[in-house]
């Protein structure tokens, strides 16, 4: 939700980029805008990668309460927290490719 618009002005960008192979610094400025994406991208999945994992049974607990805390909702939530940081990469590179 938070990184598919990105994805998709990504993939329009570069896919647009790639049509005009005859400019020669085409290929730096797609270059430049990968990089700042995942730069990006991979900042706030890190962020997500590093607090979701701890904070999941936290979140579960405050939201849905003890009986949810209790079953396997926190360790499903953060196996997704690391699913999204590489997920959002891919989506990236994929556009990139």
């Amino acid at each position: 939700l938070l990184f598919a618009p990105i994805e998709e002005i990504a993939y329009s960008v570069f896919s647009a980029a790639s049509l005009d192979p005859e400019k020669p610094d085409s290929r730096k400025a797609q270059v430049s805008l990968l990089r700042a994406l995942l730069l990006l991208q991979g900042g706030v999945g890190w962020l997500g990668l590093c607090f979701g994992p701890s904070f999941a049974e936290t979140a579960v607990r405050i939201l849905y309460g003890q009986e949810w805390a209790a079953s396997e909702a926190p360790a499903v939530l953060a196996a997704y927290c690391a699913f999204l940081f590489f997920a959002s990469l891919n989506g990236i590179f994929e556009a990139f490719m």
